[in-house]
Parts: C-alpha cells; structure tokens; sequence
C-alpha cells in the first residue's frame, strides 16, 4: 500500500476530513493545524482554521504533476469579501510527501490573483519564485515534520 492510499485511507476516519472540502486540502488543513496549534473552523464558510489570536487561515493543498498547471491553487471565491487573513499552502507530491508549504497573507493573494469573471473565482498561480517574496513565509520543515508524524502514526495504525 502506497504512503497515497494509507493517507487518504487514515483521512476518511475521524475528523481530518470534511465533506466540502478535497481531502488533499483538509490533509494540508490537519497538518497546519497540528503544527501552529490553529483551530479548525468547520463552520465558517471561506475559512478553515483560526489560530489563537483569531486569525483567519485558509487552506490549500495541490498534488504537484509533470504538467505545469499543478501549480494553479483550486478557485478562490469572495476575495473581494477578505474572507480569510492569509492563506496557507502545501504542495505535494504523488506519495503524499510535502514538497513546499507556505502562508501568506490576502494582500499578497489578492495582488496576484487573477479574477476569472465568467465564474466569478480567482486563480492563484504558485510558481516557483514565490518563495523569493518576502511577505511569503516558507513553513515546508514544520509542514513535512507534521506530515511524517502522521505518516508514522497511520503506519501504526494509531
């Protein structure tokens, strides 16, 4: 059994994932959560977690694939609402490994989001120079610890 299916096997159990969201993107909420002690917020609608100071936190996770569109987030909706105080990434790859994990805060998203008005979504490209942009902080070792953690504990079946 592949670390892919052993993950989105554990996730289907318990609370890690909720029905409206993608498992990818409730698997990357478990982990920020888990690593900076954030609240999941399963009854807000444009958010996903709060941390302790009631900062709002939105969460995505996309699979990296050979294709260069793997690195266009999931639609945002309501940017122009500010739903959300920063936005937090994990990319991954095929096995579920965290490749790059990030925050950043609206105004950065909303600055390089591009607004789709036939759906009335924004698309957030993530390209590889991000990384290079101050307001964004890079939190991949926290994100991948979190994620070998619970790598180990779904091998152990806790």
């Amino acid at each position: 059994m592949t670390a892919r299916t052993l993950a989105a096997t554990r996730l289907t159990v318990g609370d890690a994932v909720r029905e409206d969201d993608p498992p990818l993107s409730d698997y990357a909420a478990l982990l920020f959560c888990r690593t900076f002690g954030w609240t999941v917020d399963n009854f807000r609608s444009r958010h996903d977690a709060v941390d302790l100071e009631n900062v709002r936190y939105h969460v995505r996770g996309r699979r990296m694939t050979l294709n260069g569109l793997s690195r266009i987030l999931r639609p945002l909706r309501n940017l122009d609402a500010r739903p959300f105080d920063h936005l937090a990434v994990a990319l991954f790859d095929d096995d579920l490994h965290v490749v790059r994990a990030a925050t950043m805060p609206i105004q950065m998203v909303l600055g390089r989001a591009e607004r789709v008005r036939d759906t009335d979504v924004w698309r957030l490209p993530f390209p590889g120079e991000i990384w290079k942009v101050k307001a964004v902080r890079d939190v991949t070792n926290e994100i991948r610890a979190a994620s070998q953690a619970h790598r180990r504990a779904v091998q152990r079946g806790a």
